[in-house]
């Protein structure tokens, strides 16, 4: 199973290597795990 998706396109112009897990500023991480308990996205947040 997958517990953190990164969502949203690689965008070169937010480009930031200091981000976990993603490569631009416009990416979100989410929690599948919660979010598939709750039913509404949540954040990952670690």
């Amino acid at each position: 199973m997958l517990d953190v998706l990164v969502d949203g396109e690689f965008v070169e112009e937010k480009r930031n290597i200091s981000l976990r897990f993603r490569g631009s500023e416009n990416q979100r991480l989410i929690d599948m795990n919660k979010t598939r308990k709750e039913g509404k996205i949540v954040l990952w947040d670690k």
